[in-house]
């Protein structure tokens, strides 16, 4: 007889020093693995001296933009028994060669994921719902974990993610950040944006967030999908140097994968395939909302979307052949107005809902 037993969410709380610290301990298996360095993941020509000394410069920044981001990831790497150099490198994406969402590269740095925001007159409650599925090797399915932040005076937040590195989050000031990784031409030393992502997840407001997601001093950007309990939804496409703002349509829905979909971002594209793999998948989310009546989105409906194999290997919903392979590790539907997040670790069409609610003055 078997029975469902749900992934286990790591609570830590504290200064940034102690959750870094609580991190890194409860995640300390998979620190080791990211932070385990093969030469085939370096860049062409490049040696694991080079690649440190390059992060280092990306760590400066970080340290003069975000020094508590660094003080929690320094934790972290003392806590996991790694060095703090190398947790640091393996945080800059822009640095490791592969980020194409389907490459087969043994590089912790690289995802795919589909989104999907709607709200009035699409849904028929008052507040916005995201859905999100999040698409990495399989080979780190096990380490995907669910964790929740209470950080001295910041909001509660609960992420998403690889050990300290957060895909997604939420928090209890009613914000939801979600997006999908793109591939910039115009990458260059900044704050990395996977830690800016960590940043962004601890703002009180969406101009906050937004304000942070434009930080001028990123080394690149995501496509970033902000909302808030208030209803409002905000889709950054961004590479280091542009920006450009997508809102929902007029029926209320919206949606992005890994390719820049507005014309003054098109230049940014670093590779025209990987773009045209995603706006394949893409055209398969179109198609899905096409027809929906006002009011007829819901929950149950996105996660269905999410759940969706047509144009297999490379659909909504993903499932590995080869360790390599891109997998659905995870996917998320979030009701912000009601603090509410319905997520699963593995693919929407076979794992079963788990349920997270912010609590009143959390």
């Amino acid at each position: 007889m078997s029975h469902h037993v749900g992934p286990s969410i790591i609570r830590v709380r504290g200064s940034h020093r102690d959750v870094g610290r609580q991190v890194g301990a409860a995640c300390r298996d998979a620190i080791r693995r990211a932070c385990s360095f093969s030469a085939d993941q370096l860049p062409p020509g490049r040696s694991l001296s080079d690649q440190l000394s390059l992060a280092d410069r990306f760590r400066e920044a970080t340290v003069e933009a975000l020094p508590w981001v660094v003080e929690e990831l320094d934790a972290a790497a003392d806590a996991a028994e790694v060095d703090r150099r190398h947790l640091f490198a393996a945080s800059v994406e822009e640095i490791w060669p592969g980020r194409d969402t389907t490459a087969r590269v043994p590089t912790p740095a690289f995802r795919g994921c589909t989104d999907v925001a709607a709200r009035p007159p699409a849904t028929a409650g008052s507040g916005p719902l995201i859905a999100h599925n999040n698409d990495l090797p399989a080979t780190v399915q096990d380490d995907v974990c669910v964790i929740e932040w209470s950080v001295d005076d910041q909001p509660t937040v609960l992420s998403i993610g690889i050990g300290p590195w957060l895909s997604v989050g939420w928090n209890s000031r009613g914000l939801s950040i979600t997006g999908n990784e793109l591939a910039p031409n115009d990458d260059r030393v900044g704050i990395p944006r996977l830690l800016l992502m960590t940043a962004v997840s601890r703002a009180r407001t969406l101009a906050e967030a937004r304000a942070l997601v434009g930080h001028v001093e990123r080394a690149s950007s995501y496509n970033w999908v902000l909302a808030d309990a208030e209803g409002s939804i905000v889709c950054l496409e961004g590479s280091a140097t542009a920006m450009a703002e997508m809102s929902v349509d007029d029926r209320g829905l919206l949606h992005h994968e890994n390719h820049y979909a507005l014309g003054t971002m098109q230049p940014y594209e670093r590779s025209p395939q990987h773009a045209a793999r995603s706006a394949a998948r893409g055209q398969r989310v179109t198609e899905l909302l096409d027809g929906m009546e006002p009011g007829a989105v819901t929950p149950e409906v996105l996660r269905r979307i999410l759940s969706d194999h047509e144009g297999a290997p490379e659909s909504i919903c993903r499932h590995a052949t080869a360790p390599e392979d891109m997998q659905t590790v995870f996917w998320v539907v979030a009701a912000p107005s009601r603090g509410e997040v319905h997520y699963g670790l593995g693919p929407p069409c076979t794992t079963e809902a788990e349920r997270y609610t912010f609590t009143s003055g959390s």
